[in-house]
């Protein structure tokens, strides 16, 4: 009886090891942003432990054809007592406005399966919603949480823009896990782009979370914090004036300060040359997102807004 009984204890425990081991390989944070590529989607998530690989099968979301695997890549991401691995895949070759399902993961462990719709093509005139918020905190604080996650299972908005103060603060990254957890259903079925605000940054003036937890479009430095994309009619830019409030980003301010420039006059000449409508031209620069202020930082972005 003794020996059966140690045995049954020693199956138990291993069964127990091999759960949380299989718990620590489950993605989580799970969110999705418009890809560099006109045709594509990014999809990044969180693990515990290192996995096997990164991959996500994605197919049309009516069921027709068979998944399509993508391999992509996992960082080791430490800052602060918080460690895991992020993992960015990129969908390619999606029809536009089309419904998509797919999970990731790997054999190690692999998330349910979650349903997105693509975006319009650049210079398309399809009409598409966003969902434009700043300051959203996490759990109990996070008050429009609830209308976020229903809004978004009846599919009201096709992409959302985070302004800054993501989480309203990162808290070194503990507070992030319960956010993007949080908002999961949400981030892992609606593309979701984000700006810089002060919460954002850390003690030691850098962006870690920022950098590691996400993967903008076209962000030139790998930094998340300056970007471009263009979507149907509009072309969506996000800058970050915390750059320009410490010595220790100067350097990167510069860069940003270069960057914008040429981006906001490449893309006014393409619609010039194009004859684009006046009032799409207005949108399009209503849409500078920069969620932190000062009067030094408005006029320096006075001379190159267009």
């Amino acid at each position: 009886m003794g020996i059966i009984s140690l045995i049954s204890g020693l199956l138990l425990l291993c069964t127990l090891s091999q759960s949380i081991l299989r718990h620590n390989h489950t993605p989580e944070q799970i969110h999705l942003a418009p890809g560099s590529e006109p045709d594509s989607m990014t999809v990044s998530w969180v693990t515990y432990l290192k996995a096997s690989q990164s991959l996500a099968k994605f197919r049309l979301a009516d069921g027709v054809g068979r998944y399509v695997t993508t391999v992509g890549k996992q960082k080791n991401f430490s800052y602060d007592k918080n460690r895991f691995y992020t993992h960015y895949v990129t969908l390619r070759k999606l029809a536009p406005n089309t419904l998509y399902s797919y999970k990731v993961g790997s054999e190690d462990g692999w998330s349910e399966v979650y349903t997105f719709k693509s975006l319009p093509r650049p210079g398309s005139v399809d009409s598409f919603k966003v969902c434009i918020f700043g300051d959203l905190a996490a759990g109990k604080r996070g008050i429009i949480t609830p209308f976020l996650i229903q809004a978004a299972r009846t599919r009201q908005f096709d992409l959302i823009i985070h302004a800054g103060d993501i989480a309203y603060n990162f808290y070194s990254g503990k507070t992030g896990n319960f956010f993007l957890n949080d908002l999961q259903e949400v981030f892992a079925q609606i593309p979701y782009i984000i700006a810089i605000g002060n919460h954002e940054r850390e003690k030691d003036h850098a962006f870690h979370n920022v950098k590691h937890r996400f993967k903008m479009p076209n962000s030139m430095d790998g930094s998340n914090q300056f970007y471009s994309v263009d979507i149907g009619p509009v072309h969506f830019v996000a800058a970050s004036t915390e750059l320009y409030q410490y010595k220790e980003n100067a350097a990167q301010a510069n860069q940003q300060y270069k960057w914008l420039s040429n981006d906001l006059k490449g893309f006014q000449q393409s619609y010039d040359a194009e004859n684009a409508d006046p009032q799409l031209k207005k949108l399009a620069q209503n849409i500078l997102a920069i969620p932190a202020s000062s009067s030094r930082v408005e006029r320096l972005f006075s001379k190159i807004c267009f």
